[in-house]
């Protein structure tokens, strides 16, 4: 299961979302994908993928972005995995 950090904080901007953490004050500026992505937060792969599939993404982009950017939050410490 994918989640946020508590160290994550958010803002929703018109047309993007702001993280900042907290603690690194390392920022990171969400495109409509990885929006919905943390919008659907917290939620499995399996969830985020089908999630994607449903926006229209064909399966495997929607798996390989999926894990593209939960990789790239979960690296950047605004997001945990268990």
């Amino acid at each position: 299961m994918w989640t946020p950090t508590p160290d994550a904080l958010a803002t929703d901007l018109d047309d993007e979302l702001v993280l900042l953490h907290a603690n690194t004050g390392d920022m990171v500026s969400l495109n409509g994908t990885a929006r919905a992505i943390w919008n659907a937060l917290p939620a499995t792969t399996h969830t985020i993928t089908q999630l994607l599939q449903d926006l229209g993404a064909p399966t495997h982009d929607a798996q390989a972005d999926a894990q593209t950017t939960l990789d790239d939050l979960h690296r950047r410490h605004f997001v945990t995995h268990a």
